[in-house]
């Protein structure tokens, strides 16, 4: 699992200028998506499951420790978090927001494309058993076959048991997935509305806009 891996800089002085009243540093070890291909989604491969989870770690499991430093305007040297504060003005926007926006919503984005992806994969999948299903060989075709190969025929039928069992699989997986992925932005969502003033700022909603915006790309 490809990670980025960035050197912190020093926090900046609070006579230097920013155009943001957060400056938010490249996570030390955000995990970055596979390429997504059917071959992710199938069972012995785990870059998309690895990449599930260490996104809910790394992001939403830390998010209490994120959002208190943000709220307490400073960030503890032991830890070397990745948003080091500067003190916004009194008419700036919410401070979270930089968080929402820069961090939780582009890994929250790649985790519902990659669970998506999936579970078309896997529609994709089942379709092509039942169009293979409904293919019937001819008394010369079949003959041909097993000429061929004696076998021929027990594996073609035992091949598309298999698919299908591949497809079921990758479906339950990734329907799982989903649920997990919205109790996970459920949680998230309640703890920023706990520590945010974000007034009138609708969480659900701007996400929805921000990956409308990204498929429009």
């Amino acid at each position: 699992m490809p990670l980025i891996d960035s050197t912190l800089p020093s926090s900046p002085s609070s006579s230097g200028s920013s155009s943001s009243p957060l400056d938010i540093i490249p996570e030390k070890r955000i995990p970055q998506p596979p390429a997504l291909s059917r071959q992710v989604c199938l069972a012995n491969n785990k870059s998309l499951a690895n990449f599930l989870k260490l996104s809910r770690q790394n992001v939403d499991d830390n998010l209490k420790t994120r959002l208190n430093s943000i709220i307490n305007h400073h960030e503890s040297s032991k830890k070397r978090s990745i948003l080091p504060f500067q003190k916004p003005t009194g008419d700036s926007e919410s401070p979270c927001l930089p968080l929402i926006r820069d961090l939780l919503f582009p890994q929250w984005s790649e985790r519902v494309k990659g669970i998506e992806y999936c579970l078309k994969e896997g529609e994709a999948i089942s379709n092509e058993v039942k169009t293979e299903e409904s293919v019937q060989l001819t008394d010369e075709e079949r003959d041909k076959l097993l000429r061929i190969n004696p076998y021929g025929l027990r594996e073609l039928q035992a091949n598309i048991r298999n698919k299908s069992i591949q497809a079921q699989n990758i479906l339950n997986k990734y329907k799982n997935e989903q649920m997990v992925e919205g109790i996970v932005r459920e949680r998230s969502t309640e703890l920023i509305y706990d520590y945010c003033n974000l007034d009138s700022f609708d969480l659900n909603a701007e996400f929805e806009d921000y990956m409308s915006k990204l498929s429009e790309k």
